[in-house]
């Protein structure tokens, strides 16, 4: 087991409870396995740091919704898929807003080439989406804009939690392949 004083449900009480220590434990054992995991998807050291410390630090910050009965790893890594999508998802709103900020005096051809990337990865988004198996595209679409859990989805669909997550995982494959 990789932990060395305590176990998984151990450090998970403690940080329910808001004992440093355990959460400390945590982060050292896990920021390393999220970064990269991250880092697999983004291909950025410095964005998959960030998603990395954002998922931990969620963990500090949600720890009085913990449940010390389930996995620490799955709920971490779920979390970090859904940052990673949100911060690509994100930052073609970040492209958008940037160049609607812009001084009218910016070199229009700029301003218009930004758009242009904007609006052709917002197409071949929905173009990707629409293209998914009904259930993998509903799956999708409740999860990123619905912003609901595995569970919720499960429950809504009348399928397992178990099949959500394998449709997201494939929706998530899926668009990284085709969109690269």
């Amino acid at each position: 087991m990789w932990l060395k004083k305590k176990t998984e449900k151990e450090l998970i009480e403690g940080i329910i409870r808001s004992d440093v220590s355990s959460y400390e434990e945590v982060y050292r054992h896990w920021f390393p396995l999220l970064r990269t995991f991250v880092f697999g998807m983004v291909k950025d050291s410095a964005r998959a740091e960030d998603i990395a410390q954002n998922v931990l630090m969620k963990l500090w910050l949600r720890r009085d919704r913990l449940d010390s009965t389930l996995s620490l790893k799955n709920w971490l890594f779920v979390l970090a898929r859904n940052e990673i999508f949100n911060v690509l998802k994100s930052k073609g709103h970040r492209l958008l807003s940037y160049t609607d900020d812009l001084p009218e005096k910016a070199d229009s051809e700029y301003v218009t080439e930004e758009r242009l990337y904007v609006d052709e990865a917002q197409s071949r988004m929905t173009s990707l989406l629409s293209s998914m198996p009904e259930k993998r595209r509903e799956v999708f679409l409740l999860s990123r804009q619905g912003n609901m859990d595995a569970e919720e989805i499960a429950r809504r669909m009348q399928i397992s939690p178990r099949t959500v997550e394998k449709h997201l995982e494939l929706a998530l494959r899926e668009l990284r392949k085709r969109m690269n």
